[in-house]
């Protein structure tokens, strides 16, 4: 049943937000973590009160989703992604073994978008693109589409296009503003919807974009996975304030259809083997009492490659700890 949250509460109500389940709307839910959860990916770059705050992490008694019922509001979300965030970072400033697994990874990203890719349209949207990483390495691959990037951080946008990446700053209010008449064949976004305040809302705007057919095509984590449960606090993948709502494959396709998209596929991934790794490195600075920097250690790209046999007996037993899925527009 629904509890009061056993958090403190906090005088700064500018910065954080209660919220119910925003697939069911229901204020049913489980605390699964009843001291909260603090940021153990990044607190060193934060002032207080934002470095020790805790936060309310939920599974919904309704639907089952799992979200961060108390949260950072949206106009105080950008400190937790200031710093070295990982996810900014280029590949080739990861060394050469990491370079050169992104560059096998993109090749495989771009013969699953020619098997999506719908008639009507050869343009792929990279949506929270970043600093155009993905388009970068596909384009490498030889992509043969037209890749454009759009993401909510400015200076990010600004990195993109000093790589020639067509790209702009939008969020999903003004999305179809920026892209004009275009229509878009796919939207590319990787671990992004897990960082969504509203991914329903997000869902529908992207499918509006779309030519009819179209594809949303992505990559989130499954905490329905063997290495979350091992890992524990430790699992690299809560990612917590940033990763809003964490999923299922039951409960991915659950938001997949209440934003009207059909399914074509949600699967596990051998890209596993990273979370491995680093929940690995994780676990070992917490036991070490130091801060874990995501992806950065030397240390990193070695245990991604030593990770993969059991992400692979995972691949075909069980269930891994990043899933793909592909859902598409109805018409």
């Amino acid at each position: 049943m629904a509890t009061e949250s056993a958090l403190p509460t906090l005088d700064d109500d500018a910065v954080l937000e209660t919220v119910d389940c925003l697939l069911c709307h229901s204020n049913q839910f489980k605390d699964l973590v009843p001291e909260g959860i603090p940021d153990t990916d990044g607190s060193e770059y934060l002032e207080e009160p934002l470095r020790s705050m805790r936060f309310q992490l939920v599974s919904c008694l309704q639907c089952d989703t799992v979200y961060l019922r108390q949260r950072p509001k949206q106009s105080e979300i950008g400190a937790f992604y200031a710093g070295e965030y990982h996810c900014y970072k280029s590949f080739s400033e990861r060394g050469a073994l990491m370079s050169t697994l992104a560059k096998l990874l993109a090749s495989s990203k771009l013969k699953v978008i020619e098997k999506l890719m719908p008639s009507g349209s050869r343009t792929v949207l990279d949506y929270g693109c970043g600093s155009g990483t993905w388009i970068e390495l596909m384009k490498i691959a030889g992509a043969p589409f037209e890749m454009i990037g759009s993401d909510i951080i400015p200076d990010q946008i600004e990195a993109a296009k000093k790589l020639g990446i067509e790209a702009f700053v939008a969020n999903e209010d003004d999305l179809r503003e920026k892209l004009g008449e275009r229509k878009v064949g796919l939207v590319h976004m990787n671990h992004v919807i897990e960082h969504l305040p509203d991914p329903i809302k997000v869902l529908k705007r992207l499918s509006d974009v779309l030519v009819d057919g179209g594809i949303i095509y992505g990559q989130t984590p499954n905490i329905d996975s063997a290495d979350c449960r091992f890992f524990g606090k430790a699992w690299v993948q809560w990612h917590i304030p940033r990763h809003l709502v964490l999923y299922t494959p039951e409960t991915l396709a659950k938001h997949a259809a209440a934003a009207g998209l059909e399914v074509v596929f949600i699967k596990n991934s051998l890209s596993s083997a990273t979370n491995w790794a680093n929940s690995i490195l994780k676990q070992s600075a917490m036991k070490a009492g130091k801060e874990y920097h995501l992806s950065s250690h030397p240390l990193y790209p070695v245990l991604i490659l030593a990770s993969m046999p059991q992400t692979a007996l995972q691949l075909i037993f069980s269930r891994t700890s990043n899933i793909d899925f592909a859902f598409r527009k109805k018409g």
